[in-house]
């Protein structure tokens, strides 16, 4: 055999050597970078405190309510609300539709189960969503031993949330706890405006528009640049305040305030400056050195004092665009 078919043969080796590691990485260790991605939104400690807020909501709402929430039907064994659907069994429903939307815990769905997680409710668990059914595939069974008869519910909340989040935690109670409808759970902080909030940019005695920023609620956003144009004037900053005497932000700054706010545009008002330059040509006009761009301007016939030195010659209009600082 030649050397070119060892080469052939060394080389459909190697190919089949990599063909099998990259197989080898795509059934193995694919699969477990994925599941890690997965797993790490499972129970976290944010999730978990969230939990024990709808497990309070519930807890503090009309047990009369309640006992229908939990007393689950024999045929399915579980409750699976969108959500917030399941306010509409708690007698603390607008504190609940606060709690529950998308500016405080933005829940996605709740399910309320037996404590023990069987076969049978994780075989009705594979007609979930892949988020829950993931989850309740790894969950473990859970031993109420010890606690059963102490309450007359004892079931689970699991909790799924629209980042991916999922958690789940006990709910037991009893049908003749306490129940008092003059004190109302304080409702949880909610963001102005939603969250959301408008920065507005004003020509202030400019000319020209520029489209307002939408920035989120703990999120910093870059301060556009100046669109607008105004006549002899050259645009200097940003300001809260139209007359200037507010707050100076610059373009491409970030701004971190939580609240609505206008940018007015702060403008340095902008002139000629002329300057002439004598030539040999006699005339008899009297006319004015004018300017209309940076650099030089028109030649004319000067007859006056105030504009040439040597009257009764033309002159060569100079133009320097000067700003204030």
């Amino acid at each position: 055999m030649n050397n070119k078919g060892f080469v052939l043969i060394e080389t459909i080796i190697a190919a089949v050597f990599v063909l099998g590691l990259f197989t080898f990485m795509a059934t193995n260790i694919i699969p477990l970078i994925g599941e890690y991605d997965r797993d790490r939104n499972y129970d976290g400690a944010d999730s978990i405190y969230a939990a024990h807020l709808i497990r309070k909501m519930i807890l503090k709402s009309d047990t009369r309510k309640a006992e229908n929430l939990v007393d689950l039907p024999d045929n399915e064994r579980y409750y699976l609300f969108e959500g917030d659907e399941i306010c509409y069994y708690l007698s603390n429903y607008n504190y609940c539709k606060t709690l529950l939307s998308r500016n405080y815990l933005d829940v996605r769905k709740i399910i309320i189960t037996d404590f023990r997680i069987t076969d049978n409710f994780r075989s009705y668990a594979k007609g979930f969503d892949r988020q829950l059914s993931s989850y309740i595939k790894q969950m473990q069974s859970y031993n109420n031993t010890g606690k059963e008869g102490i309450y007359d519910f004892d079931r689970r909340i699991i909790v799924s949330f629209n980042d991916g989040r999922v958690t789940n935690i006990e709910l037991q109670f009893d049908k003749g706890q306490e129940y008092d409808p003059t004190t109302p759970m304080t409702p949880p902080y909610v963001p102005p405006n939603g969250g959301k909030f408008t920065i507005t940019y004003n020509s202030n005695g400019g000319t020209g528009t520029m489209t307002p920023q939408e920035k989120l609620e703990g999120h910093n956003i870059t301060i556009k640049s100046n669109g607008f144009t105004k006549q002899d004037a050259q645009f200097k900053e940003w300001n809260t305040r139209a007359d200037g005497n507010g707050r100076i932000y610059y373009a491409g700054e970030q701004y971190s305030e939580d609240q609505d706010v206008t940018f007015y545009a702060v403008w340095k008002t902008c002139r000629y400056k002329k300057s002439v330059i004598q030539t040999n040509e006699l005339c008899s006009e009297n006319e004015t050195g004018t300017c209309s761009s940076n650099g030089q301007g028109n030649t004319f016939c000067c007859n006056s004092t105030s504009e040439c030195p040597n009257p009764g010659r033309k002159y060569i209009t100079l133009c320097t665009y000067v700003c204030e600082e």
